[in-house]
């Protein structure tokens, strides 16, 4: 049943996400393509300039976009007139939250694809337009030699701390995707207990979320990591990159706990006491 609920707010989903990423795509190739016609005709460069903030604005609004969708059909698909039939499906409460999570990272990888592609184009045009082309591949060795210098003799990584070092990133990163829209539907669901101004409510909720949950893990690394060494590191990048790895563990794991309860916390309150009024 968690697939049919995923089914239907795909279908109310893809329409618009799909719009926003060929609009991007679109003026993504449209700018990229002055960049490479003003070098022959001068007047095309205006049409550049022209274009550029729009370009922008696009990849600003793939970026925004997974979250904003998430939240529109959380909202409209459960604490509008279509909750009655939404919360009267043979599903559960929890099953509601996942096809809101897997809507979330669904959109989320598709859209760092979007990304991806729509800001490779221009800097490859650029990259041909100055006569570059053949030596970025150079460079991008360069840059990859310097970052594994840059690690083993500036950070002190050995192969076993960067290995955490990457299986911390990896695994923060993959707890963000699924606590971003968690904590969007925990957002709603407290907005919506009240009798009055709820989407108020929300933005409150999901602020004070925030809030506590930014200061909890500032308070946490702060007792791992002495100091301003990681903040404002000395020149020659001498701080605790072991204490550094233990609060990046200690905020993953903290991140994961506060998830699983307003998990939790937003399942009870959607099976008990809902208030759809």
């Amino acid at each position: 049943m968690l697939m049919k609920l995923f089914k239907y707010d795909m279908k109310f989903s893809y329409r618009i996400m799909t719009f926003i990423y060929i609009i991007a795509l679109a003026l993504s190739v449209f700018f990229s393509g002055t960049l490479l016609l003003s070098q022959k005709l001068e007047y095309v460069s205006i049409f550049s300039v022209i274009s550029f903030l729009p370009y922008m604005f696009s990849l600003l609004a793939v970026t925004l976009s997974g979250f904003l969708v998430v939240a529109v059909r959380t909202y409209k698909n459960l604490y509008t007139d279509e909750g009655y039939l939404t919360f009267t499906l043979p599903v559960t409460s929890a099953q509601i939250i996942w096809s809101k999570v897997l809507l979330y990272v669904f959109w989320q990888i598709a859209g760092i694809l979007v990304l991806l592609l729509s800001t490779a184009l221009p800097f490859a045009t650029v990259a041909y337009v100055q006569g570059v082309g053949g030596e970025m591949a150079g460079v991008i060795e360069l840059a990859v030699d310097f970052a594994g210098f840059w690690a083993r003799n500036m950070l002190g990584l050995d192969a076993s701390k960067l290995a955490v070092l990457i299986s911390v990133m990896v695994v923060n990163s993959l707890v963000v995707l699924v606590a971003t829209p968690v904590s969007i539907v925990f957002s709603f669901t407290v907005g919506q207990l009240a009798n009055r101004y709820r989407i108020l409510l929300t933005f409150v909720a999901y602020y004070i979320y925030t809030l506590v949950m930014n200061t909890l893990l500032s308070v946490v690394e702060s007792l791992f990591i002495a100091g301003d060494a990681l903040l404002v590191p000395e020149a020659n990048f001498n701080f605790d990159m072991t204490a550094f790895l233990y609060a990046s563990t200690a905020s993953v794991l903290i991140d994961i706990v506060i998830t699983v309860a307003i998990f939790v916390i937003s399942r009870n309150i959607m099976s008990k006491k809902l208030n759809l009024i």
